[in-house]
């Protein structure tokens, strides 16, 4: 991942993300959060993808939850995202950052 954040944080991030979209809320985290919906049939239309942020110039605004939710939530690999559970999900995703960290 290119962001400097630790694994700790980046675990954090995605199990927040992750429990917003499955629960809905809260609401507040929930409306920065918006899927991807191409106008028309892509090879991306099923891939859970979040609509990326725009580009802004300001670092303060790239370091923002939204921000980087989107960057991380945007690179993990579908089969931790299509997870059928929050267990599923964190025993995928600590595979996956394992993986990450050591390789």
């Amino acid at each position: 991942m290119t962001l400097h954040l630790s694994t700790n944080s980046i675990h954090n991030h995605l199990t927040t993300i992750y429990t917003v979209r499955q629960h809905r809320r809260p609401k507040y985290l929930l409306n920065l959060l918006t899927d991807y919906v191409p106008a028309r049939i892509l090879r991306s239309s099923n891939t859970n993808l979040l609509t990326a942020p725009p580009d802004v110039k300001t670092a303060t605004v790239s370091h923002t939850f939204w921000a980087t939710a989107l960057k991380l939530g945007n690179n993990l690999p579908l089969f931790v995202k299509s997870s059928c559970s929050y267990h599923v999900f964190k025993r995928r995703l600590k595979s996956y950052l394992f993986a990450q960290v050591f390789t």
